[in-house]
């Protein structure tokens, strides 16, 4: 059975407010088109309050350590970062469990 979840953060801070959404099933772990129409939404809400949306100041960050094998890396990464397996790709992928640091 196909069961897909939408996640997403609010970082509050004194410059700023961020919002990041994400959906994630047993096979996909990124970025929809559900998740563009919601930020879209977002904005406008944005907007009607007078607020400015930057949507130039999106950033993605993934770290990508080399490695001639990735499996036998895997556990040490694992448990140095505290990181789990990203769903869609448990073999090749961490992500942080908290959804605050890099995909690794």
């Amino acid at each position: 059975m196909w069961v897909s979840r939408c996640g997403g953060d609010v970082d509050l801070r004194h410059d700023g407010v961020t919002v990041r959404l994400i959906t994630y099933t047993d096979d996909y772990y990124g970025m929809s088109h559900r998740d563009v129409e919601i930020a879209r939404q977002i904005s406008a809400a944005a907007r009607r309050l007078g607020l400015l949306a930057v949507p130039s100041a999106v950033q993605s960050v993934l770290v990508i350590p080399g490695a001639t094998s990735t499996a036998d890396m895997m556990p040490f990464w694992r448990a140095a970062l505290g990181y789990e397996p990203r769903r869609d790709s448990a073999a090749e992928d961490l992500v942080d469990p908290h959804g605050r640091g890099p995909g690794f």
